[in-house]
């Protein structure tokens, strides 16, 4: 996740390093990271460089040179600004513009705060879903929903939207928060979950190092692994004291359980 390999002031989690935010792209490819989520963050930030030409080019230039997979985008903004505000709809429009010079194909939609899915909502959210992947859709864009329901609730809202182009995400810390069975809805959604959110969380809901909250990741990557798990996982974990070397411990984390499994 965008951030992420750059330390925080006071230790803030979400937080964009506008002052050196070039640096990740070099530090990705120096650590075995091979894309960045890119975010349009919850409040608009004129100084993120996707909302200039100037800036997209060189995001442009950055991934080239670093040798990097496209990116995703991450659209927080929706999360201070509930997605049914047509403000809202106009800025994704924007931001499908600028996925579309910087060659991104998925956009994360995360379902919280202003934008949490509420059951007398749902029936106009899906609509506003159906609108926002048409659009998509144009340029040959997916959307990822990542929301606070689960299980069977979660298998019907997501086939009741009936686009081609939404999937699902999973995330690791937060199905733990919430109580989910994640084990279970892996194999029930199976094909419809298009990207993981690797982080752990403790019982207070903490982002912590990973292994050192409540996540059972061998079962996890288990049931990956058995329902042919196969696109991208982007680490949405907290920076620790050192966030390279923190980064470090993560990828290898991951390659142990992965590999294991």
């Amino acid at each position: 996740m965008q951030g992420r390999l750059i330390d925080s002031p006071d230790g803030q989690l979400d937080w964009f390093p506008q002052n050196n935010w070039k640096d990740e792209f070099s530090l990705s490819n120096k650590i075995g990271i091979d894309y960045i989520e890119l975010v349009a963050e919850k409040n608009h930030n004129n100084k993120n460089p996707i909302w200039s030409k100037d800036g997209r080019l060189k995001i442009s230039q950055l991934i080239k040179k670093n040798q990097l997979k496209e990116p995703y985008m991450c659209f927080n903004y929706m999360m201070n600004n509930s997605i049914l505000n047509e403000n809202t709809l106009k800025y994704f429009n924007n931001l499908l513009y600028v996925c579309t010079e910087l060659k991104i194909k998925n956009i994360v939609l995360p379902f919280f705060e202003e934008s949490i899915i509420q059951d007398f909502y749902f029936g106009i959210i899906i609509e506003r879903i159906k609108l926002m992947s048409r659009e998509a859709l144009k340029e040959k864009i997916s959307l990822i929903l990542e929301t606070s329901i689960s299980g069977n609730k979660m298998f019907k809202f997501i086939n009741d939207i009936e686009m081609e182009n939404v999937g699902i995400l999973i995330d690791s810390g937060n199905y733990y928060q919430f109580g989910f069975d994640i084990v279970k809805d892996l194999y029930l959604f199976k094909n419809l979950v298009t990207h993981i959110h690797i982080k752990d969380k403790d019982d207070k809901g903490n982002n912590v190092i990973l292994g050192n909250g409540g996540v059972n990741f061998d079962l996890f990557f288990n049931a990956l692994k058995n329902i042919n798990y196969k696109t991208n996982f982007t680490f949405e974990t907290t920076r620790g004291n050192n966030a390279i070397k923190n980064a470090e411990y993560n990828i290898n984390f991951f390659n142990k359980f992965f590999k294991n499994n």
